[in-house]
C-alpha cells in the first residue's frame, strides 16, 4: 500500500484517533490491533542542499529571523515540516511554531498544537500533542514531549495504544515515558493499562522495546472479547541467549478467572534443534466449576517438542498432556501452541534412534491424550522396538527387520476394545534384492 500522507490533524489526546486516516492509513487487515501504514512526503531536500520553505506570507525581521504565515512548509534533509505559523532562525537551524505544527520523519510522526524543532540535530520540544513510532505501531498522545528522535526522548502525561480505537483495544496510561533510542527500549513510569477503555492493572514501571530488533521488553497486550467476556493478556517477552528466550503472559479471563500462559525456546546442536515448551496454567477455572468440574480443580497443559544427540543415538520427544480433555475448547492459548481447539488428540511419543555399522535401532513410545470427551481410551505403543539390519554383498542387497511392540488402552470408550487390555505384537521381514 503506497500513500502521500500530509494532512494536518487535528489533536485528540482522549483515544489516539486523530490522526489515522489523515496520517496513517489502516492496513487491508486491520483488525482491533490495527496495523498502520505510514508513508509520509518528506520532501525532495537533499543532504547537504538549503532549506526548502514555502509560505503564504513571510516577512523577515531586523534580527534576521523569518516570519512565515498560512499553509508554511520546510523542507528539510529526511524531513518535511507542516505549520500554520512559523518563525524561523536560520543562524542556528530552530523552528519555532504554533497554529497545529505536523513534523515528517522516516520512522516518526509528530504533531503538537505549538513547539520548536531545530532541524540540525532533531531536537525538539512540544506541548499538547502526538506521535507516531513506526518500527512498533504505537500511537502517543502527550501533554509535553521533549528531546531526539536519533537520541532520548521524555513524554510527560502521556496515553499510548497501537489500535485504531483504543476503546474496543488496550491503552496505555504513563505519568512519564522515556525512549531511548540508542538502546532501542522505551521506559513507561507510574502505569494504567487499560483494556475496553476500563482499567485492567496498574505498575508502577513497564520496559518495552521500541523497534523490531529481538530485545527484552513487554509486547503489545493481547484483547478478544466472547461468551467469557474478555480476554486480555500481557506477554513479557526476555532474551536469554543468542540461541534462547522465553515469554511470559499473565491472562486474565473474565467468566474463568486468572491464569498465566509461558513458552521457552533453545536452538542447539551443530544444526540448531528447536527446543519447545508450551504451558498453560489456570488456578481455577469459574466457568469449569459451575459446570461440575470442581471448585479447586486447576486446568493446565503442556508441551514440550525437542531433538538432540546422545553419542551415536538421536533423541527425538513430542509429549503433550493436559488435565482434562475441554481445556484447549474452553481456553486456547494465545502464545503457547499446545493444541487448536478442534484437535482431537495430543502427541505423547519418544523414540529413541541408534546406528551401529548395518544396525539400526529404534526404541520409543507412541501414544496419545484423546480430547474428545467420547473417546477417551488412552490408546498407546509402549513399548515398540524396531531392528532394522542392512547388508550389500557383492551386489546382493540383504534387509532383515524386526518389529515387536506392546499395545493397550487406559480406559475403554463403550465402543470397542476392552479396559485395561495388553496386546503384543511382533513381526519380522526378511528381504533380498
Amino acid at each position: 500500500m503506497i500513500c502521500s500522507l500530509v494532512a494536518i490533524a487535528t489533536p485528540n489526546i482522549a483515544n489516539g484517533e486523530s490522526f489515522i486516516g489523515s496520517v496513517l492509513e489502516k492496513s487491508t487487515s486491520s483488525n482491533v490491533n490495527a496495523c498502520f501504514v505510514y508513508n509520509p512526503y518528506i520532501g525532495s531536500t537533499l543532504e547537504g542542499e538549503s532549506l526548502k520553505v514555502n509560505s503564504d506570507k513571510f516577512e523577515i525581521t531586523e534580527d534576521n529571523k523569518l516570519i512565515l504565515k498560512g499553509d508554511v512548509e520546510l523542507d528539510f534533509p529526511e524531513g518535511l515540516l507542516k505549520a500554520g505559523k512559523a518563525r524561523l532562525d536560520k543562524d542556528n537551524g530552530l523552528i519555532t511554531f504554533s497554529g497545529q505544527g505536523n513534523i515528517f520523519l522516516d520512522d516518526f510522526y509528530f504533531g503538537a498544537e505549538s513547539g520548536t524543532f531545530n532541524k540540525e540535530d532533531k531536537y525538539i520540544e512540544l506541548t499538547n500533542g502526538q506521535a507516531y513510532l513506526n518500527q512498533r505501531g504505537l500511537i502517543l498522545n502527550f501533554d509535553k514531549l521533549i528531546g531526539s528522535p536519533e537520541d532520548k526522548m521524555i513524554i510527560n502525561d502521556v496515553f499510548m495504544t497501537s489500535c485504531a480505537n483504543s476503546e474496543k483495544g488496550w491503552g496505555l496510561k504513563a505519568q512519564e515515558i522515556i525512549l531511548d533510542s540508542n538502546t532501542e527500549r522505551g521506559l513507561a513510569k507510574n502505569v494504567s493499562i487499560q483494556a475496553m477503555g476500563k482499567t485492567f492493572v496498574k505498575l508502577p514501571y513497564v520496559p518495552f522495546a521500541i523497534s523490531e530488533e529481538r530485545m527484552s521488553g513487554f509486547l503489545e497486550p493481547s484483547i478478544s472479547y466472547s461468551s467469557d467476556g474478555l480476554d486480555f493478556m500481557i506477554p513479557y517477552y526476555k532474551v536469554l541467549s543468542d540461541k534462547s528466550d522465553m515469554t511470559i503472559a499473565p491472562r486474565n479471563i473474565a467468566n474463568r478467572g486468572s491464569g498465566i500462559e509461558a513458552n521457552f525456546r533453545l536452538a542447539h546442536g551443530l544444526k540448531n534443534n528447536l527446543r519447545n515448551f508450551d504451558l498453560l496454567f489456570f488456578n481455577r477455572d469459574d466457568e469449569f466449576s459451575k459446570q461440575g468440574g470442581g471448585d479447586k480443580t486447576s486446568r493446565w497443559a503442556f508441551k514440550i517438542t525437542d531433538t538432540f544427540n546422545l553419542e551415536s543415538s538421536k533423541v527425538y520427544i513430542d509429549w503433550s498432556k493436559a488435565s482434562d480433555s475441554l481445556v484447549l475448547r474452553d481456553i486456547p492459548g494465545d502464545i503457547t501452541n499446545i493444541g487448536e481447539q478442534r484437535k482431537q488428540n495430543l502427541n505423547q511419543s519418544l523414540l529413541v534412534s541408534s546406528k551401529f555399522n548395518n544396525l539400526t535401532i529404534d526404541i520409543g513410545r507412541q501414544g496419545y491424550q484423546a480430547l474428545n470427551p467420547i473417546l477417551t481410551n488412552g490408546y498407546s505403543r509402549s513399548p515398540f522396538i524396531n531392528l532394522n539390519y542392512s547388508k550389500n554383498i557383492n551386489g546382493l542387497f540383504f534387509n532383515q527387520l524386526i518389529n515387536i511392540s506392546k499395545f493397550n488402552s487406559d480406559l475403554s470408550h463403550g465402543y470397542f476394545g476392552y479396559q485395561g487390555s495388553d496386546s503384543y505384537y511382533s513381526r519380522s521381514n526378511r528381504r533380498s534384492y
